[in-house]
């Protein structure tokens, strides 16, 4: 299977960590929930800390075979754009979705 995967990834584009398999049974219950909050962090921050540090070490233990994180509240930044003001300066909507992440949703006034 790893051989499969590797051949299939020279056609998939950059990404920021390779494909994994994982071998799991899906008869498998969880043995433990955990809740985070806190009174003074914003849930995105929450959740990038539940993603990046809690979950990653708690999958290396021995005998864990899948950490999902669920609930997640990712930061989002909504655009707003006056169409005929960005066609005055010879600006498209696709040259804006260009430069912006991935995750930004562009849309022009209602």
């Amino acid at each position: 299977m790893q051989a499969a995967i590797a051949a299939v990834q020279r056609r998939l584009r950059a990404m920021p960590a390779p494909p994994s398999l994982r071998k799991t049974n899906p008869a498998d219950q969880p043995v433990i929930f955990l809740t985070l909050s806190s009174p003074t962090l914003p849930l995105s921050k929450v959740d990038d800390y539940a993603e990046t540090l809690l979950a990653q070490n708690i999958s290396t233990v021995d005998g864990v075979s899948q950490v999902q994180v669920y609930g997640a509240q990712k930061y989002a930044l909504r655009v707003r754009l006056d169409p005929r003001l960005l066609a005055s300066r010879g600006i498209g909507l696709d040259e804006v979705g260009a430069r912006s992440t991935p995750t930004t949703s562009i849309f022009p006034p209602a």
